[in-house]
């Protein structure tokens, strides 16, 4: 039989495991944001402009495009430095592989292209654009022939997004 104070002492554990576990939930980031379509885009900047900080992002996995890797080409939209952009993430062989694509179709509209790095991971990033939106959208559908009403799966991170699993 446990005394009082061995009994005191578990309960006390298991309060700060409970604890730990409900914070832990809390602070987990959900990065599941559904299915979307090229329509979605400006909605989905305009959360992540709204309700974003430095280091939210949302992702948009190209259907049809992994290659042996298993990675989908994909196209970013993030805060960083206050400043909502456009990023080329060069991690999937995909996007590797259309490095040129992806700055010849934005600097043929007008933007600039940066090269930087972060986690050592490098990546191409437009946020001189008034229509970020729009320049993601148009390039999906010039390269990767992505029709308005495909489905896009998400994924999202530190901003508020209603994920959508299915569209009419």
């Amino acid at each position: 039989m446990l005394s009082v104070k061995a009994l005191i002492t578990v309960l006390a554990v298991a309060a700060i495991i409970v604890f730990i576990v409900a914070c832990s939930r809390k602070f987990m980031a959900n990065t599941d944001g559904g299915l979307a379509t090229l329509g979605d885009f400006p909605e989905l900047l305009s959360a992540l402009t709204s309700t974003g900080s430095n280091g939210s992002f949302w992702v948009a996995l190209v259907p049809n495009t992994a290659r042996d890797d298993g990675n989908f080409a994909n196209l970013q939209y993030s805060i960083e430095g206050g400043r909502v952009g456009l990023d080329w993430v060069l991690l999937a062989k995909r996007n590797i592989e259309d490095k040129e694509a992806f700055t010849q179709f934005v600097t043929a509209a007008g933007a600039t292209v940066t090269e930087s790095v972060m986690n050592d991971v490098h990546y191409l990033r437009v946020s001189d654009r008034p229509e970020l939106a729009k320049l993601g959208q148009d390039f999906l559908q010039h390269v990767y022939h992505v029709a308005p009403d495909d489905k896009l799966r998400l994924i999202i991170t530190d901003f508020s997004w209603t994920p959508k699993t299915s569209h009419q």
